[in-house]
Formats: structure tokens, C-alpha cells, sequence
């Protein structure tokens, strides 16, 4: 799309700045104030970080921590509202089981016990109550002289001596629930595990963490005694197995359903050219590792150890995942792709090119060299059948040095051991199957971890 910038625009843009400039003049300081509280009171302590917008009274001490934390600050801005971080610290014995917020019932307060947040810190919003019944101040001081008697929120660290999960392996196969999330000793509780039957799940066993003990009761009724976790294992008819290196490595991946569940490491590379760096004649990429499921049809690459289960799901067979740039995993299909007549239409950064915000792209196409841990180059210029390949823009490329296309793209800087090394390509080195390491000696076959050049091309050699 072609950029207009008018004359009646920039008269638009420059109305716009002075009434931003003049909205900051009259932000004012709103008087912010709650309370973050332990309970029960002894089983844990609680402490509190003002957010950058706060300004607190001169003394005041939110860091320590104790049973219960005032927490007040005025904040500058034209909303009526703030947040603050909320931090516990279980006492031996006992564990976090979340954060709330304070109920009422029939004007009554009531302290909850039902957890609406796990994380630990907690961002925790505060909303003046004083907004609505006076005007905001010109300084901290005067808002420090509004506060309430009362804080507008009380938050709660509910403490506990037994919580409840799921496997990690199976967290979307089912779900969990505990009838008091907040118990002691001599508690009797009842812990619930109910499958997502749409999934074909089905329910296994509870697992006693501290012991390694299998609980196949379902619901689970059992009287507290100390400290425990319970994580509840779901199978499913749909669970596949997959054979990786026992020491760990990649797999290739494409199908038309869903993946749900996937080792930790999952490759993801888009078209952003601060990705892809310069080093000698080879590159490298900073890998981002996702965790949320692989739509169908999305072509990438996953890491495992030994034998790891998946679960298809077939219930979406054409969902797909918005990702930031462009993804330059294609797949090859069941003919292959000749490269020369393969192009891609990107979405690009304006800073490219100010009269477009996408471009038909001439490629280099890269396979992952699944023993090596690296891209190769396709020399060849043909994409074998049922391949994952990284399709490379040439520009893209270009951005990064004219005439830049590297042999190899290594997946983190650390694999990228070429320093060093003089650019070895086949016109200056004959192809006579030698190989040799970095300092000229010749050696039959590589026997420690490192960089060797072999008919010419540079390689890295992993135990």
C-alpha cells in the first residue's frame, strides 16, 4: 500500500500532538489503596512492589515481609486505577495455593478460599474508590491526605497444605478439582479428576508426588497430614508414540490434525531479519521455543528424548495460529519442489520498502540436518518429497549483506563455532573425501565435538 502523507494530514498529526501534550499536563495523582493478606494468619507471609506509575509516602516499607501489607500509592494518569505485585512465602510446612480477591455477601466481608490466581508474584489491580467522590490532586502529598479508612480492595495469599494438578504430560486431557483449596491438617478433602471425553481420555491414576505413590480412586477422599501434591494422569485413545534419539534430537512434522502434546522444544522461525546474523559465510538463528499446541498443516520442527507420546486432535482440522512475522517453514509435499520456480509472498517491515507491505519472494531453501543440528543449503535446487524446509528470501537475505547466502544456518550462536575458519567453498578445495581439522591436520573420522572441513564445506561433528 502506497504511504500519502497530505498537507491537511499533517495538520491533522500536529492537532493530535498538542492535544497529547496537553492531556499530559493535566494528568493528575490518584490516591490508590489495599491490603495483601496472609491466611490462615501463620501459615506463610506476604510483601508487596508498587507498580513504576506509584508514588508511595515518604517511609513506607512495602518489602518486608509479614502477615499483611497496606499497600498505598498514588498513581498519575487519567484512569481511576492502578496495579501493584503481590508476592508469598509458604512458612515450612505449607504451600501456596493462590491468590483472591476479598468477596462480600450481604455487605459482609468474606474471606475467600477459592483460588482465582496461581502465579507467584501476582499482578493485583487496585480501582479508587475516591475518584468518584473528589477530584484527583495536583501532587502525591495531596493524594496521600484522601485516603479511605478502608481499603478499596483486599487481597488474599491462601495458604494450604495440599494442592492438586495434572501431569504436564496430559494438562489437556482433562481437568481437576479439589473441594478445599485451602486446608490444614486433620482436613478431610475430596480430589475429582474428570477427562475431556471429546478427546477420547480417560482417567489412570492420581500420583502422590512426595512418595511416587498410584492412587487409582476416583474421586480421591483422604485426610490431610502434612504438606502434599497430587497430580492426576489422563490417557487417551488418540496418544501416538514417537522414536527420538535416546540422547535427544529433531523430528520433522506435518499432518492434517492437530497436535496437542509435544516436547518442550518446538522450532518456529519467522521472517524477521534480526534472526538471521552474519558469521563468516554461514548463519545463525535464535530459535524461540513455543509451547502452545501445532495447528494442523503447520509444517515444523519438535525435539525429544527417547520415546515421547502425542495426541492427535482431530477435532479441528484446519485451525491455524497467528505467529509475529512471517513463518518461513514450508512443507515439500508428496512431489517435491523445485526451488527455481518456488516463490512466497511475505509481509514485510515498512522500513523494507515504504510503498509496499509485502513482496513476491524469490527463495533459498534449507533442510534441517536432523543428526548435525543444522540447515543445509539446498544445492541441488530440488526439495525432496515430504520435507520441511525453511524457504528464505533472497531480500531478506540482502538485508543482512548483498550477495549474503550462507551454506549452512546454525540454531544458536553457540553452534556457530566457525571463528576463524576462511571461507572454504568447493572452488578452492577439490573434493577427495579428506578430512580435517581446524588447524590443517588430516584425521580418518571426526572423534571429538567441533568444527572439521570435509570435500571443501565446513562441519560441525556432535558426539
Amino acid at each position: 500500500m502506497k504511504k500519502i502523507f497530505t498537507f491537511k494530514k499533517s495538520l491533522f498529526v500536529a492537532a493530535m500532538l498538542l492535544m497529547a501534550v496537553g492531556a499530559q499536563a493535566q494528568l493528575k495523582y490518584v490516591p490508590l489503596y489495599g491490603q495483601l493478606k496472609a491466611y490462615p494468619v501463620g501459615a506463610g507471609k506476604v510483601y508487596a512492589e508498587m507498580s513504576g506509575l506509584g508514588v508511595a509516602p515518604e517511609g513506607a516499607n512495602y518489602a518486608e515481609p509479614a502477615d499483611e501489607v497496606n499497600v498505598k500509592f498514588a498513581c498519575r494518569g487519567v484512569q481511576p486505577n492502578g496495579n501493584y505485585k503481590g508476592y508469598a512465602v509458604p512458612n515450612e510446612g505449607w504451600v501456596l495455593a493462590g491468590f483472591a480477591t476479598q468477596k462480600y455477601e450481604d455487605g459482609e466481608p468474606m474471606i475467600p478460599t477459592e483460588v482465582e490466581w496461581t502465579d507467584n508474584p501476582r499482578t493485583l489491580k487496585l480501582t479508587s474508590q475516591v475518584y468518584a467522590k473528589a477530584d484527583m490532586t495536583s501532587t502525591p502529598e495531596e493524594a496521600f491526605q484522601m485516603f479511605p479508612n478502608d481499603p478499596d480492595e483486599v487481597h488474599y495469599a491462601l495458604f494450604t497444605r495440599v494442592t492438586v494438578g495434572i501431569d504436564a504430560f496430559n494438562s489437556n486431557l482433562g481437568s481437576v478439582a479439589i473441594d478445599k483449596a485451602v486446608n490444614d491438617v486433620g482436613t478431610e478433602i475430596t480430589l475429582t479428576a474428570t477427562p475431556d471425553y471429546t478427546k477420547k481420555a480417560s482417567f489412570l491414576h492420581w500420583v502422590e508426588k512426595s512418595t511416587g505413590n498410584k492412587i487409582t480412586q476416583n474421586p480421591y477422599t483422604v485426610t490431610v497430614k502434612g504438606a502434599e501434591h497430587y497430580e492426576a494422569v489422563f490417557t487417551s485413545e488418540n496418544l501416538f508414540a514417537v522414536e527420538f534419539p535416546a540422547e535427544g534430537g529433531y523430528v520433522e512434522y506435518y499432518k492434517e490434525e492437530n497436535l496437542a502434546y509435544f516436547p518442550s522444544t518446538v522450532l518456529r522461525v519467522n521472517c524477521m531479519n534480526e534472526d538471521l546474523k552474519k558469521k563468516d559465510e554461514v548463519g545463525y538463528l535464535e530459535i524461540e521455543n513455543y509451547k502452545e499446541a501445532i495447528p494442523a498443516m503447520t509444517p515444523t520442527y519438535f525435539y525429544g528424548k527417547g520415546t515421547q507420546y502425542f495426541l492427535d486432535d482431530p477435532s479441528d482440522k484446519t485451525s491455524t495460529m497467528f505467529y509475529f512475522g512471517t513463518p518461513l517453514e514450508k512443507w515439500s509435499g508428496d512431489d517435491g519442489i523445485e526451488l527455481s520456480t518456488y516463490t512466497i509472498t511475505i509481509k514485510i517491515p515498512v522500513s523494507f520498502y515504504e510503498d509496499k507491505d509485502s513482496v513476491v519472494a524469490d527463495i533459498n531453501g534449507y533442510l534441517l540436518d536432523t543428526e548435525k543440528n543444522v540447515f543445509e543449503r539446498v544445492a541441488s535446487g530440488f526439495v525432496p518429497a515430504n520435507r520441511v524446509f525453511l524457504a528464505i528470501p533472497v531480500f531478506f537475505l540482502d538485508q543482512i549483506e548483498e550477495g549474503f547466502i550462507p551454506d549452512f544456518i546454525y540454531l544458536s550462536e553457540e553452534d556457530a563455532q566457525v571463528d576463524g575458519i576462511d571461507n572454504v567453498t568447493e572452488k578452492n578445495a577439490a573434493k577427495n573425501g579428506k578430512i580435517y581439522t581446524l588447524d590443517g591436520k588430516q584425521v580418518t573420522s571426526p572423534k571429538q565435538k567441533g568444527v572439521y572441513i570435509y570435500d571443501g564445506k565446513k562441519l560441525i561433528f556432535r558426539k
